[in-house]
């Protein structure tokens, strides 16, 4: 199984698990609107280019994205993912309350609007199913 680093800045890195075809986000810290859309962008690219069925923002380890960020996700970056093939986006949040909501609503207003479907996840091993 093989998994590269497509995109590295100061909170995020992503990578790409070939056999699965998925790109992983792995975020940490204080994410900035600029850094976050650099990251989403970049993701853009790389599946305009190569066949990715499946994204994971992995929120472990920030409380909550920007609000334009979720609002960029939701208006611009889902019609293009779904243009370049993308089946399912997965996003994997720490169990906790206030926010946990937020990315309930976010699912369930992703689900209307984009053919992805779209879901968030407390456990890796969740997500790791409902992507087979």
């Amino acid at each position: 199984m093989e998994n590269s680093i497509i995109y590295t800045d100061s909170h995020v890195e992503i990578h790409f698990e070939e056999e699965k075809k998925y790109l992983r986000c792995h975020w940490r810290g204080t994410v900035l609107t600029e850094e976050a859309l650099s990251a989403y962008k970049t993701g853009l690219k790389f599946m305009r280019k190569n066949d990715v069925l499946m994204w994971i923002d992995d929120f472990t380890q920030i409380n909550l994205p920007p609000e334009e960020t979720l609002m960029y996700i939701e208006h611009m970056w889902y019609p293009d993912a779904e243009e370049y093939g993308l089946e399912k986006h997965a996003f994997l949040v720490e169990k906790m309350g206030f926010e946990t909501s937020v990315f309930e609503d976010a699912v369930v207003i992703a689900n209307r609007k984009t053919k992805i479907k779209v879901k968030f996840f407390t456990e890796m091993q969740e997500v790791e199913k409902w992507l087979d």
